[in-house]
């Protein structure tokens, strides 16, 4: 009998042990910033004022930056593309009655990113919004 007590004891044990996953397809903020900046896009670490853009989703609070003077870029990093499906959830619940013509949304499997930007009003497009997309499509993936 204390044999078969001392086993579910172990196996409860065993359970209860947080599980190491070595997902390779998980993306790090780091490697983002490191393929925006192999396309040429210039990153300033920095803290923005509290707005929607920059407050956490969920529990992950995003890397902020600053694109090419006074543009933000901000970067949620999280644990898997499930959170991240929660996250964007939580992100137009946020900003459902705002007019966002200057918000620019990416995403990669775990990481999502917003880009508060100035549209050019002659091409529709934002600066640097191809570069990003292009640095993402060339994060290799597990």
């Amino acid at each position: 009998m204390k044999k078969v007590i001392s086993f579910c004891f172990l196996l409860f044990l065993v359970a209860c042990q947080p599980v190491q996953t070595n997902d390779s397809s998980h993306i790090t903020e780091e490697e983002v910033i490191m393929a925006l900046q192999d396309n040429e896009i210039v990153l300033v670490k920095t803290e923005f004022p509290k707005n929607p853009y920059g407050q956490k989703l969920g529990n992950v609070k995003p890397g902020t930056y600053e694109v090419n003077t006074k543009k933000q870029l901000c970067i949620f990093e999280f644990k898997n593309d499930n959170d991240l499906k929660k996250g964007k959830i939580e992100f137009a619940n946020r900003i459902e009655k705002m007019e966002l013509n200057t918000v620019s949304v990416f995403e990669k499997r775990n990481i999502l990113i917003i880009y508060v930007h100035q549209q050019n009003e002659i091409s529709g497009s934002a600066p640097v919004e191809k570069e990003i997309q292009k640095a993402l499509d060339g994060i290799i993936e597990g």
